[in-house]
């Protein structure tokens, strides 16, 4: 069982670089758990960060079966 506290960047600020990194990840279509395991962070951690930025267009419920979220990036 993994612990949040075993994810390589656990309480690892979020640079500009990492949010940009971030938008692109989504614009290319990659998913949630895709995106949390190169950056080594939680899907939590993921998602909360991309819906703060206003880089999700909808937030899915977590268990469902197309764990893939639509996307968009800022101009």
């Amino acid at each position: 069982m993994h612990r949040l506290t075993d994810r390589e960047n656990f309480k690892s600020p979020w640079t500009d670089e990492l949010l940009a990194e971030l938008a692109e990840m989504l614009a290319a279509g990659r998913t949630i758990p895709e995106i949390a395991k190169e950056m080594g962070r939680s899907q939590e951690a993921v998602r909360g960060k991309a819906w703060k930025h206003g880089l999700l267009t909808e937030r899915k419920r977590r268990g469902s079966s197309d764990d893939k979220i639509e996307s968009r990036v800022k101009p």
